[in-house]
């Protein structure tokens, strides 16, 4: 997915899937060579997809189908013990 960050720069990281968040649902994305996530990008922010690079059709393997959906359930969870810890914390 191609989506401009808050500064304005384009960035291009692999798309995990929907999320809900304070302000509406938004997109998760990772960079493949990152440790954590980019966070939830509002669509407004959202360009569109990457289809073709150098002229050639984008493929995406199994592996990296799944490597993906592990990562959004990564995502999920690190919100969710988030939340938790919070809720904890509180009075």
């Amino acid at each position: 997915m191609i989506w401009r960050d808050k500064h304005g720069q384009l960035v291009c990281h692999r798309y995990l899937g929907r999320f809900p968040g304070r302000s509406g649902t938004g997109a998760v994305s990772w960079a493949d060579s990152s440790i954590r996530p980019d966070g939830l990008v509002p669509f407004s922010r959202v360009l569109g997809r990457v289809s073709q690079v150098d002229g050639e059709p984008v493929k995406v393997d199994l592996v990296s189908r799944i490597r993906a959906r592990r990562r959004y359930f990564q995502y999920g969870a690190i919100r969710v013990i988030r939340k938790l810890k919070q809720f904890n914390r509180e009075p």
